[in-house]
């Protein structure tokens, strides 16, 4: 008989062992790649996953032996297996079933009252509503464990022999329920939510058990392996703690990759941020001061105090001007011509939401998901290379109707998930409303009666339809949105005034759905349904294409398509948006009708902070609040063009905290993106690498100098 303190010795070391495998296959099969090779990669998995074990192993060196004396599998098997008797057998059973439907009953509830609970605004109480819910869900739970058990041993006691078949059926069963969970887990639509960081380590805490109570009683030559392997586990952990690597990389593909891996970074940062600021000076944190809570990444900085602040290139300097001075000019001097012919068009402005370029057949994708919108943009200017300025709409559709980054919004509250812009922001309604234009907008979604502030300026709005945030997920308003563009389109001729119609669809937002009435391009999988719900929208937008295309509406009418965001699907490690500054998830399309003007395709990057100045330059009227440059020049080749960077915000809210910003140049090649929260830095060509693979900071540092300090500057002069 094994000494009780080797029992506990060896559960330690099989907690370890079970972390260390779960480091194995979390360091080749995540981390490794692009940013880490297999064998850094592995080493730094699976040192993390040694330092998590640790707690565990320790809650193991006393729990493990004491469960395995009261059960374990070897022992279960033999007292209902090969040794038990038709009542052991029926009252296990009775009890696995119970206990199963009491489970089944309670997550029903749960999800029910979750379901209802989604419609809330208020987030404490959304979670006192689901605490009581989840309460009441275990009472209910444990009332139908203890009322069906009894049924339950009558029924099999009746009508089963009580042989093994009886334990054993149920085992398997929740031995396959159980797999095909976790799968399911896997394939959800889970977002940000990345749950495996969780499932791992649980599953690493019951398998460090099972190992255990499998091996406790045998051979001394398996102990001593299972010994090794868990020695070389604490060996990896301990030379994470003690080594000099450069942490930016493991950083890098820790957050971007990793599982369980992160949740030991974050705890290290957290242990090791002295000075209390949400970041840590080592482990990659990004703190250059430690010691002074005011000094982080996320701090404002000051200009001209010698301090920097933000830890992100020195202190900002105040740029001194030297002044102009305006040169007389000859009497005989004339002004230069124009770029373009100032005219009082009116303005329609579609905003798709949700919709990523690459998916419509006038991108070069080779399914027929938009045939109608294809159309449209061979009589029309194409921009190729079109940014939206946030990943979400709370950000980016009122940067595009305002013309300037997220960050330079005035906010009534910058950190909510649905901001209110102020009254000191000038809108493409207000700009064009005090310029004699009649504003209308037209839309169906709940989202517009949260943002409050943008509507100042609109003389017209139609949002009826809108519906709760949970209804809306399976909401199709493509076909309302169109009947109301056509009903203002006939009240605005009538009236005979310019004006701006500005149009939200809301599909192809999820949740993706496949409709009857269009091509569906396979009943399975996201992306399958995200092609058949741009079909649907591409379908039902095509009468207001049609007649926007015909009559006095070709000859003095403005059409601009575009949308707010686009959408990921796990290019980067998240579906869906609102998460990362990479293409899928910020890139949109861009399609221009201008009376008069031959169709183009313009290859520039543009911002959708871009668009106000430029409609106000062919309408004559001023925007000098945007902070976009007119495109004007891309089309009629006079003037200047854009030229400075275009930059891209992920700003936290309180669904995501991370921050990050991109910037790329005009040219198109390269791409920075800094992620403030976990101090990462990558730089992409996309001329050579579009899906943002390869980052670029350790092979060519110095091939995009100029964009990085851009980026660091517009970073120093974010107000906060």
């Amino acid at each position: 008989m094994e000494k009780p303190m080797s029992q506990s010795i060896n559960a330690a070391f099989c907690a370890f062992t079970a972390f260390g495998l779960m480091g194995v296959y979390e360091g080749l099969n995540d981390l490794s790649g692009d940013t880490l090779d297999s064998g850094p990669a592995l080493m730094v998995a699976v040192g993390l996953a040694a330092l998590l074990a640790s707690p565990i192993a320790l809650v193991g060196f006393v729990i493990y032996p004491n469960l395995a004396r009261s059960w374990s599998p070897s022992a279960w098997y033999r007292q209902y297996v090969t040794e038990g008797d038709k009542t052991q057998r029926v009252d296990w059973s009775a009890m696995v079933y119970s206990s199963l439907l009491g489970f089944v009953c309670g997550v029903a509830i749960v999800s029910f009252f979750g379901g209802i609970a989604h419609d809330f605004n208020q987030k404490l109480m959304t979670m006192a509503f689901l605490g009581l819910a989840s309460f009441a869900a275990g009472v209910i739970g444990v009332i139908i464990f203890v009322g069906t058990m009894p049924i339950f041993k009558a029924l099999l006691g009746k009508f089963t022999s009580g042989g093994r078949a009886l334990v054993l059926f149920p085992v398997m069963m929740a031995t396959i329920g159980g797999l095909l969970v976790l799968i399911m887990i896997g394939r959800m639509d889970l977002g940000a939510y990345r749950i495996e960081r969780f499932t791992s380590p649980l599953l690493a805490i019951v398998g460090g058990y099972i190992l255990f109570a499998l091996t406790r009683n045998s051979s001394a030559i398996i102990r001593r392996a299972i010994g090794a392997i868990g020695v070389t586990t604490l060996l990896f952990g301990g030379l994470i703690l003690t080594g000099d690597d450069d942490w930016s990389k493991r950083a890098s593909a820790i957050v971007k990759q990793g599982a369980s891996s992160q949740i030991t970074l974050n705890v290290l940062r957290a242990l090791t941020d002295s000075d209390g600021d949400g970041f840590s000076d080592v482990f990659a944190g990004g703190d250059c001061n430690d010691s002074n809570p005011l000094i982080s990444p996320k701090a404002k900085e000051i200009p001209d105090n010698n301090i920097d602040e933000n830890c992100r290139g020195g202190d900002l300097k105040t740029e001194v001007k030297p002044k102009q001075v305006e040169p007389k000019r000859a009497p005989d001097q004339i002004a230069a011509a124009p770029r373009v012919k100032a005219a009082p068009y009116n303005i329609v402005f579609i905003m798709i939401d949700t919709l990523r370029p690459d998916r419509l057949g006038a991108y070069g994708y080779k399914r027929d998901t938009s045939p109608n919108i294809d159309a449209f943009a061979q009589n029309s200017l194409l921009f190729e290379n079109v940014y939206g300025q946030a990943p979400n709409t709370p950000r980016s559709f009122p940067s595009m109707i305002t013309g300037r980054y997220p960050s330079r919004i005035s906010w009534e509250k910058r950190y909510a998930n649905y901001g209110k812009l102020t009254d000191a922001n000038q809108t493409l309604f207000k700009i064009f409303g005090a310029a004699g234009w009649r504003t209308e907008m037209v839309s169906a979604h709940w989202y517009f009666e949260k943002a409050k502030g943008f509507e100042k300026g609109i003389h017209f709005w139609d949002n009826r339809g809108a519906l709760s945030i949970k209804k809306s997920n399976t909401q199709s308003a493509a076909p309302l949105i169109t009947q109301k563009i056509m009903t203002r389109l006939d009240e605005l001729e009538k009236r005979k005034e310019r004006f701006v119609l500005f149009a939200h669809y809301f599909d192809p937002h999820s949740r993706y759905m496949n409709h009857p009435d269009v091509k569906v391009f396979g009943k399975k999988g996201l992306s399958n349904k995200y092609d058949s719900e741009i079909a649907y929208v591409d379908h039902h937008i095509k009468p207001v294409l049609d007649r926007l295309n015909s009559g006095i509406w070709a000859r003095n009418t403005v059409v601009v398509l575009t949308s707010d965001h686009g959408e990921a699907f796990k290019e980067h490690g998240f579906y869906f948006h609102g998460r990362t500054v990479y293409n899928e998830e910020v890139k949109v399309p861009l399609i221009i009708r201008v009376p008069g003007t031959e169709s183009k395709r313009i290859k520039t990057t543009i911002g959708l902070v871009d668009l106000l100045p430029t409609l106000g330059e062919m309408t004559g009227v001023k925007t000098e609040t945007a902070m976009g440059e007119s495109m004007v020049g891309l089309w009629t080749g006079t003037g200047p063009i854009p030229k400075k960077p275009v930059f891209v915000e992920q700003l936290p809210y309180p669904n995501y905290k991370t921050h990050m910003v991109a910037a790329i140049d005009r040219s198109g090649q390269f791409k920075v993106i800094q992620n403030v929260t976990d101090n990462i830095l990558e730089i992409f060509d996309l001329k050579t690498d579009p899906k943002e693979k390869r980052n670029l900071l350790d092979k060519n540092p110095d091939g995009a100098s100029p964009l990085r300090q851009a980026l660091e500057q517009f970073l120093d002069a974010d107000p906060g």
